[in-house]
């Protein structure tokens, strides 16, 4: 979880300057509750922009067969087909981390368009866990929890939180909640109390 802490009331400037809502927290939550957020970020269903709202967007999904996963799920069976989806990443670079360690195998790959779609199968020998990371430069744009995976037995998904239905991507800003649709963005007019 990315915070945020504005010393300069809005009226700071330079390159470390950061306002409130930067970093931005993006949490996919089975509901649009207070309770339903506690539980996806429990559940490690999280990334992070790291340059606010305005920052680029990530999906990071699996798939074994007709199971799937998302950022925080854990999946076994072999091959693993992973997919990273990015949104307004043009000119950043993607990286893999593999249990840790950047993952020279698969990366880094140069983002050339918008939006962008980078895939990749593994065939696991042990456990493990992967996440994504955008740069740009030196700076981190964003970055995910991580997917987990086994090796062991036939295709199959252990979601974080249980059995999902729907998923509400959420984004945290300074005066209320984003909700991402396919759409696109919409902003709730209505503020959900966190405590």
């Amino acid at each position: 979880i990315g915070g945020s802490d504005d010393h300069a009331a809005g009226q700071g400037g330079g390159p470390t300057y950061a306002p409130i809502g930067v970093p931005t927290n993006v949490v996919y939550a089975e509901e649009l509750s207070p309770a339903g957020i506690f539980e996806a970020i429990k559940a490690g269903r999280v990334y992070i922009i790291a340059e606010g709202p305005g920052g680029p967007e990530i999906g990071f999904t699996a798939r074994c067969g007709s199971q799937s996963a998302m950022i925080g799920d854990s999946i076994t069976g072999s091959p693993i087909e992973f997919r990273v989806d990015v949104t307004g990443g043009m000119g950043r670079t993607l990286r893999l981390w593999n249990n840790g360690t950047p993952w020279l195998l698969h990366g880094p790959v140069e983002i050339d368009r918008d939006p962008f779609v980078h895939t990749f199968a593994v065939t696991p020998f042990k456990e493990g866990r992967i996440r994504v990371e955008l740069t740009d430069g030196l700076y981190l744009s964003a970055l995910t929890n991580p997917i987990y995976f086994r090796p062991t037995g036939g295709c199959s998904v252990m979601a974080a939180a249980g059995e999902r239905t729907a998923l509400w991507p959420l984004l945290f800003l300074p005066m209320g909640i984003m909700l991402l649709t396919c759409a696109g963005r919409v902003r709730l007019d209505r503020r959900l109390p966190l405590s």
